[in-house]
């Protein structure tokens, strides 16, 4: 995402007078690039504290959805087209039925 133009995203925001305690710079990224465009972090900091974030959010997923009931996992990526149309398939099957 940093390669397809994330720090310049937030370079942007702050330039065109997002201030920089709007709720955007919450969410995973934009605190740190925030921060980078500060100086308070060089690129490769930011980096490895928005993997760990990320990491971190994602565990906090898994913990809520196990306790999920009837939840169904498949393995894969959201962005394979097997999981997508395994999804699909799984959703037009369920369709009238109450979740």
């Amino acid at each position: 995402m940093i390669e397809q133009g994330w720090l310049e995203e937030v370079r942007r925001l702050l330039d065109g007078g997002v201030p920089e305690n709007a709720k955007a710079f919450d969410f995973i990224g934009y605190r740190e690039l925030r921060n980078v465009q500060r100086g308070e972090l060089n690129l490769d900091e930011a980096k490895a504290a928005i993997q760990q974030a990320t990491r971190r959010y994602a565990k906090r997923q898994m913990t809520w959805f196990r306790r999920e009931r009837g939840v169904e996992w498949l393995s894969g990526f959201g962005d394979e087209r097997e999981i997508q149309e395994k999804a699909l398939k799984k959703i037009r099957a369920g369709v009238g039925t109450a979740f």
